[in-house]
Parts: C-alpha cells; sequence; structure tokens
C-alpha cells in the first residue's frame, strides 16, 4: 500500500478534489440544504430529472412559503 506521505507530490485531501461549484448551482444546493433542514425532501429517480431540477432551481430563485 502506498501512503499519501510517502509519494514524491503533494496530495490533495479529499475537499479539495472538486472544482467549486457556478455560483446559481451552489445557491441551488443551499436552498435544497436548508428545505431538508426544514424536513422537506426531494427525490430524483435518474439523472436527467436531477438535471432538470438544477436548471430549474438556478433559473428562478426559490422562496419558501414562510419567507416573508
Amino acid at each position: 500500500m502506498v501512503y499519501p506521505a510517502d509519494l514524491p507530490y503533494p496530495v490533495p485531501e479529499p475537499h479539495e478534489w472538486a472544482d467549486e461549484p457556478e455560483p446559481g448551482v451552489a445557491r441551488a444546493f443551499d436552498e435544497a440544504m436548508a428545505d431538508v433542514e426544514e424536513g422537506g425532501m426531494v427525490v430524483c429517480q435518474s439523472a436527467e430529472e436531477f438535471d432538470a431540477l438544477l436548471a430549474e432551481l438556478v433559473a428562478e430563485p426559490h422562496t419558501s412559503p414562510r419567507a416573508s
């Protein structure tokens, strides 16, 4: 087994592997996580449904019925 400390180059931490999301996608994710924390849930049956959901959330700002 090779350990990261034994490699001749730095190995990024797992949280550094992904690029930063686009602002609209980040906003949609934050809103979805807020909904989950409030007890809401969205289930996507396929990658296409998930992509469509993200596109819809990015296109129109999500407003909660409780937001006033």
